[in-house]
This record gives C-alpha cells, sequence and structure tokens, in this order.
C-alpha cells in the first residue's frame, strides 16, 4: 500500500517525480475530462483497465483525480501495490488487509453475512477474494452501504517483480473469479465434501476494481482473457497532454509565479525534451512537473518571487539527467551504487527494498531521505513495512544508462588493473636477477651500520654534561679541534652511535686524562680537594634492562677513588625509575662511611625526562643525615637544554637552607 502523505509543500505546488496524493487534490489540474470518462467505465463494469506510457501520470491521476470522486459517490477505494517479495504475505492477504486498514481509516463499520469477526477472517488460509467480499458489508456514516473500489497500481509488476512468485498463478485465479463473479473451484470442492450453505447471495454485486499498468505490458494482460475475459473490455489510455493543456496546467498552478509567456516557454522545453517519445504537440506529464519543480526550486535558491525566461533557459537541456545527478551531491558513492544496483533489476524494471535492509547493507536512513526530498526516491509503506523504491518509472532509463557506464568503467578499470599487475610481475622478473646482489648489499650495509651503531665505540667532547637516569648525557659538544684550547673537557665513550655510554673522561689540552676539573659527586663535593688524587674517569655498569646499577670513578692513574651503587626502583613511571638510591664505595670497592657525613646513601628523584630533580641524604638507618657542606638534599633545576641553572641546599624538612659551602636556599 502507499503510505498516503504527500510530497508537495506549500511552498511549491509540483512534486517532480512523485505522484500526487488525494491531499494534493486542489494542485492537480487537466485531467478533468479524463476523470470524468474514466469513472464512466468504472460505474458501468466491475473491472476497469487503465492504462499508459510511462510518464502519463497514472498514479496520480488515480490518486489525486479519480479517488476523491469514488469517495463522493459513497465507495471504498482500496489503492493497493502488491509485494512480490519472497518475505511477503500471499497477495490476496494484502488485499484483505488493505481493506480492513482503509475501511477503518476512512470511518466505515464492518460486518459479516454469517456473523464471523471480519478481523478473523484475514488470518484465514481458505478465505478467497471472491468469498470474503461476499461476506463483508460495509456501511458508511449514514448506516448506508458502500462498495469497496479494489485499486491494484503497478499491475505490471506481475509480469515483472511476481515472475517468479509462488503466489502468482493463484492470485490470478482469485482475482478472475472476483471480477468475473464466479465461484472459486475451491470453495465448490469445500461445499462438495462438507455439505455446508454458503450465507450470501452468490448472485450480489460485491466491489469493483481498477488495474493500471503501463502500456507495453497491456499484451500481457491479453494472455489472461482465458482466465480473466474482463480484461479484454472497458479500458481506457491516458494520453498525453496537448500544448494548450499543458500551458494552462503551468499557468493554474504556478499562479503568479508563472507568466503566460514563461508558461508557453516551459512547455515548448518539455516538447522538445520529449520530442524523442512523441510529437511536439505531445507533453508528458511527468517531465513537465519534473521541469517545473525544479524552475521553483532553483527560484527559491535565488531568492525570487517569479520564474523568469532566463531560468527556463538554464534548465534547459536533459532534465532527467540533470536531476539524477545533482541528486546524489554530497552523498557517499555507496548510496549510488546501492540505488543502481539494487532498486533496478537486471532487466531495467523498478525494484524495491525495506529501509531496515537498506541499512543493514550501511546505507543510512538520512542519505535514502535525503533522494526523497530531491523526489529520486519514494517510500512506500508496504503491510507495516517501509520499502524504499525509485520515484518514477521515467528513472529506469536514466538509472540504468549510469549503471551501464559505471560497469563499463569499473570493467576498464579491472582491464587496466589487470596489465598493471602483468607489468608488475614482468618487473618483478626483472628486478629478481638483482635481488640477490641487493640483498647481500642490503647484508653488508646492515652489518655495517649496526657495527658503527651498536659495536665500534664512539667518542663525544663536550663543555657539560647532565644525567638522565643516572647515565651521563653530553650538553655542548665540541669538535675534536676544540680540546687543544681548553684548560679541560668531557669526553664521553659510547658502544657504538647508538648504544650505551661506557665511561665519561676528563681531559686536558693535550687529551691525557686530568684531575684539575670542577666536577663534583653526590659524596664527594668541589669543595672537597687537596686530600686525595681527584677522579678523572668514570665507568657505568648496566643491568639486562639497560639501567645503570653500579657507577665507578677513578684518578688520572687508573686507580678507584670511589663507587656508587644503586638500588633497583623503588617506584617506576612505565619502564622507567621514578627514585632509587644509591650507596657510597669506597677506593677498595667496599662501603665506606664518609669522614665529614654520617650519610651513606643518597635517594634520588627524578622528573619524567629522566632528570634529577632532588637528592636526600641518609645514614644506614635510613634517617635523615647532612650530606656535603651539611646539606641534608639538594633540588635542582635545568634549562630547556638539560643545563643547570641552579642548586637549593635543604634542611632534614627540605626546607631551603645556607650550606656550609654557601649555596643560597
Amino acid at each position: 500500500m502507499n503510505a498516503e502523505v504527500s510530497a508537495a509543500t506549500p511552498n511549491n505546488p509540483w512534486k517532480g517525480l512523485h505522484f500526487y496524493t488525494e491531499a494534493d487534490r486542489s494542485l492537480f489540474f487537466g485531467r478533468d475530462q479524463e476523470t470524468e470518462e474514466f469513472l464512466r467505465l468504472v460505474r458501468r463494469d466491475t473491472l476497469s483497465i487503465l492504462f499508459a506510457r510511462s510518464g502519463m501520470g497514472k498514479t496520480s491521476f488515480l490518486r489525486a483525480a479519480v479517488i476523491p470522486c469514488l469517495r463522493e459517490e459513497n465507495l471504498l477505494p482500496v489503492i493497493v501495490r502488491i509485494d512480490y517479495a519472497g518475505s511477503a504475505t500471499a497477495p490476496a492477504r494484502q488485499i484483505i488487509e488493505a481493506t480492513l486498514a482503509n475501511a477503518r481509516r476512512a470511518g466505515i463499520d464492518m460486518d459479516c453475512e454469517n456473523e464471523t469477526d471480519p478481523q478473523s477472517l484475514v488470518t484465514s488460509e481458505q478465505i478467497t477474494l471472491w468469498e470474503y467480499f461476499h461476506l463483508i458489508r460495509f456501511w458508511g456514516p449514514r448506516n448506508d452501504p458502500v462498495l469497496p473500489v479494489l485499486i491494484l497500481d503497478q499491475f505490471e509488476e506481475l509480469f515483472t517483480l511476481g515472475r517468479h512468485s509462488p503466489h502468482a498463478e493463484q492470485f490470478i485465479t482469485q482475482l478472475a473469479d472476483l471480477a468475473e463473479n464466479r465461484m472459486p473451484e475451491t470453495v465448490q470442492r469445500r461445499i462438495e465434501v462438507s455439505g455446508e450453505r454458503l450465507g450470501f447471495d452468490t448472485r450480489a454485486r460485491c466491489g469493483k476494481i481498477i488495474l493500471s499498468l503501463r502500456e507495453d505490458f497491456v499484451p500481457r494482460l491479453d494472455a489472461l482473457r482465458q482466465t480473466l475475459p474482463a480484461v479484454m473490455r472497458n479500458r481506457f489510455v491516458l494520453s498525453p497532454l496537448d500544448r494548450d493543456r499543458a500551458i494552462d496546467i503551468v499557468q493554474r498552478a504556478g499562479g503568479r509565479r508563472v507568466s503566460d509567456s514563461v508558461a508557453a516557454k516551459i512547455v515548448t522545453v518539455v516538447a522538445g525534451e520529449t520530442v524523442g517519445k512523441g510529437s511536439l504537440s505531445e507533453i508528458e506529464p511527468a517531465y513537465l512537473s519534473v521541469m517545473c519543480h525544479e524552475l521553483f526550486r532553483r527560484m527559491l535558491r535565488l531568492g525570487r518571487n517569479e520564474i523568469g525566461l532566463d531560468l527556463v533557459s538554464a534548465e534547459h537541456g536533459d532534465i532527467l539527467d540533470g536531476l539524477y545527478e545533482r541528486s546524489f551531491e554530497g552523498l557517499a558513492s555507496k548510496t549510488r551504487i546501492f540505488v543502481e544496483e539494487r532498486l533496478l533489476t537486471d532487466t531495467g524494471f523498478r525494484g524495491s527494498v525495506p529501509v531496515a535492509e537498506a541499512e543493514r547493507e550501511e546505507i543510512p536512513r538520512r542519505a535514502l531521505e535525503s533522494l526523497v526530498d530531491r523526489r529520486l526516491l519514494r517510500f512506500e509503506d508496504r503491510l507495516g513495512t517501509t520499502h524504499v523504491e525509485l520515484s518514477h518509472d521515467l528513472l529506469t532509463i536514466i538509472v540504468q544508462k549510469s549503471r551501464d557506464r559505471r560497469r563499463a568503467e569499473a570493467e576498464r578499470e579491472a582491464e587496466r588493473q589487470r596489465e598493471a599487475q602483468l607489468q608488475a610481475r614482468l618487473r618483478r622478473e626483472r628486478r629478481r636477477t638483482l635481488a640477490w646482489a641487493g640483498l647481500a648489499l642490503l647484508l653488508l650495509v646492515g652489518i655495517g651500520f649496526y657495527a658503527y651503531g651498536w659495536w665500534i665505540p664512539y667518542q663525544t667532547y663536550c663543555r657539560a654534561f647532565t644525567k638522565r637516569w643516572s647515565t651521563p648525557r653530553c650538553v655542548g659538544p665540541l669538535p675534536k679541534m676544540a680540546v687543544a684550547h681548553r684548560a679541560w673537557t668531557i669526553r664521553l665513550s659510547q658502544q657504538g652511535r647508538f648504544g650505551p655510554l661506557l665511561s665519561m673522561e676528563i681531559i686536558d689540552a693535550n687529551q691525557q686524562l686530568t684531575g684539575q676539573h670542577s666536577i663534583g659527586s653526590y659524596f664527594n663535593p668541589e669543595a672537597e680537594s687537596g686530600q686525595r688524587e681527584k677522579e678523572a674517569s668514570y665507568e657505568f655498569v648496566y643491568n639486562r634492562k639497560g639501567k645503570v646499577v653500579y657507577e665507578v670513578a677513578r684518578d688520572r692513574f687508573g686507580r678507584m677513588v670511589w663507587g656508587f651503587a644503586y638500588t633497583p626502583d623503588v617506584a617506576s613511571v612505565g619502564n622507567r625509575p621514578q627514585t632509587r638510591k644509591a650507596m657510597f664505595l669506597g677506593s677498595d670497592g667496599y662501603p665506606q662511611p664518609q669522614s665529614h657525613s654520617r650519610a651513606e646513601f643518597v635517594e634520588i628523584y627524578y622528573d619524567p625526562q629522566g632528570f634529577e630533580i632532588e637528592l636526600r641524604y641518609a645514614d644506614r638507618e635510613g634517617r635523615p643525615a647532612p650530606g656535603p657542606d651539611n646539606a641534608y638534599g639538594r633540588r635542582i633545576k635545568y634549562d630547556s637544554a638539560g643545563r643547570l641553572i641552579r642548586i637549593t641546599s635543604l634542611n632534614e624538612h627540605s626546607e631551603p637552607i645556607n650550606d656550609a659551602a654557601g649555596n643560597a636556599g
């Protein structure tokens, strides 16, 4: 069933490719004569056939012109579009359910000749259309009898979408029995077996039927004449509009927005667009509606109050092609592929897909709604399930042409890819002869790079250093030639360019180890001097995780001066320590108390980058103890390059003090 939702708006009197509904009756012009002639046929016989070429507006004619008149004649129009999907119920059941729904909406009461509940007949598997419409009586608001009129729109789908349906043959038989008022064979057999008597007049007129289909399917309809002889009489063809009537339609719908000259120009343009389908004096309503809708849309976009000749000239040419291309602006390409592959059959007929199924195929509902708003698609409610389909048969040619182009381009692209793959395979074959040589060269380069990066000693000369995770890092690198012009220089030796630091040496201008420098340690402050040979080199030992666990300071003769043994991590951030403790070792390598301090341990605090930001001294019991210069700790600050810029001495409460060396808190 088609949802009775008008797509026209108060601002736009034309609906493009969307059909007109009962709600649009005041906007539907130009078919008064055809309406009266067709109604005479409907009144005359049980079955009426309406056919026309695609684009003549059959659905709009039925909904906006015929159905309102049928209601005025105390008839109950029931417009149905049969769903032939495999999951759909039998067509007869769809018609019965649609009749009940339309009767409820129209305020029609129903009862049954044998006092059965009409609703219960819907679920009966044995009830036929002939029985149902003989059993059910319909009553209007004034308690007068109402005759149902079944309108089967898009009936040609029986020969396209329904040709493989398991219900098709049974549906034709039931429809023929109803139209010919012929007792179905199934009912006859049932009566013969059970001996029951039918509780209704089998000769009574129980309703009317209208079949609406495209003109090119009329020969298929003729083939049903043995089963349904009535299809050969009472036919009506909906013809194209002539020029004068088309101009009148544009003027009446457009009102003050369309002048006489503009209306004539619009009709001339539309006649030129459809010249391949008929003579210049024949106007197809669908093309006319699309043209006027697009002109009105452009008028609103430009902020105008009327349609001018310039707009008509701009819109001239390939109306439907332009509409189709503009409809996909701003939408994903998969939406267009869905429309072309799922809403058009391989043989070029319209198909429909439940919206829920489209969403499962990752087509957003908002994309479908956008295409409905742009008049390319329409939603249709079929027994409670919303389907989406092309808005008009006229679009099938456009969609098929676009699909063929896309498929052809995809095939060309696939051919290009196959050619590219062949060329690539040939290139691989040519390169294969060079592969082993290149691999060998790469291996040599890799070995060399590894040796350079992690094996061959690498030395760096620096002005100063800082520590990160207790390992010295160069600050202010120097060229080797600068060593000769400095009193002392720091030389860092690594195991390869990227390997761990092995040692740090203090050298003089002759590149000899020297103790004449100002570098101190945690327990050996700069102020301490003259008591022993000062350290000139520092060596580092790492654990398997690459962390310093042992540090040895030696004098220029290679003798051990002092050492540090680092404890495992106390707290960590990721794999990096946040705090660690270090124990002072004497020149013999064993723990040794300081002669000038009770402190034997130093607790080191690191920032997230590994810089030492605070030191705290403790005795062997872990209690705070004064370290060098009688300070209980130090707080250290660096610049962005890691250079030391400030040291603050701390007391046992971590408060700044002035230490014995004069460092200010």
